[in-house]
C-alpha cells in the first residue's frame, strides 16, 4: 500500500494526489482563488466588466475620505505631512508593482527585487498614516483637556 498515489477530490472542488499508505497530500490543485489576479480575472469573467471599471466606486470612496482626513488634519495642525508622505509611498509601491510582470505574463528580470521593495513601501506607507491619525487623536486629546 505505501507509496500508491491516488486523486481524490477536495471539499473545494479541487484534485489532490494523496500518499495512499500514509494519507499524506503529495500535490493539489483548487478551484480558489489564490492570489489577487485569479480574483480579478474570475470577477472579470462573472461580470463581464474589467476589474479597473469594477473598482472605480471604492477608488472613488477612498479619494472622498482622503480629501476629508486630509482637510481635517490641516484645521488640526498636525499630520498632514505624515498622511501625505504615506500617499506618496502608496502610490510609489503601485507603480513597482505595476512594472514587475510584463505584459503576457512574464516577470521581469528583477521580479523579486521589486516584489521586496514595493510590499516595504506599502508597509512604510501604512505605517505613516497609522501615525498621521494617532498624531492627530493625541493633538485632539491635548485639546480637550486644556
Amino acid at each position: 500500500m505505501a507509496g500508491q498515489r491516488v486523486t481524490a477530490r477536495t471539499r473545494f472542488g479541487g484534485t489532490a494526489l494523496l500518499d495512499r499508505g500514509s494519507g499524506s497530500r503529495l500535490s493539489s490543485s483548487s478551484s480558489r482563488p489564490t492570489n489577487s489576479k485569479e480574483i480579478r480575472e474570475r470577477l472579470k469573467r462573472i461580470v463581464g466588466i474589467d476589474w479597473q471599471i469594477l473598482y472605480s466606486p471604492i477608488a472613488l470612496l477612498a479619494l472622498v475620505l482622503w480629501l476629508f482626513v486630509a482637510r481635517r488634519l490641516r484645521q488640526i495642525g498636525v499630520g498632514l505631512g505624515l498622511l501625505l508622505a504615506g500617499t506618496v509611498c502608496g502610490i510609489a509601491s503601485q507603480v513597482a508593482g505595476s512594472g514587475r510582470i510584463r505584459p503576457g505574463d512574464e516577470r521581469t528580470a528583477a521580479f523579486d527585487e521589486v516584489m521586496v521593495f514595493e510590499e516595504l513601501v506599502e508597509m512604510v506607507a501604512a505605517l505613516l498614516i497609522g501615525l498621521a491619525l494617532l498624531t492627530a487623536l493625541q493633538a485632539l486629546n491635548r485639546r480637550a483637556r486644556a
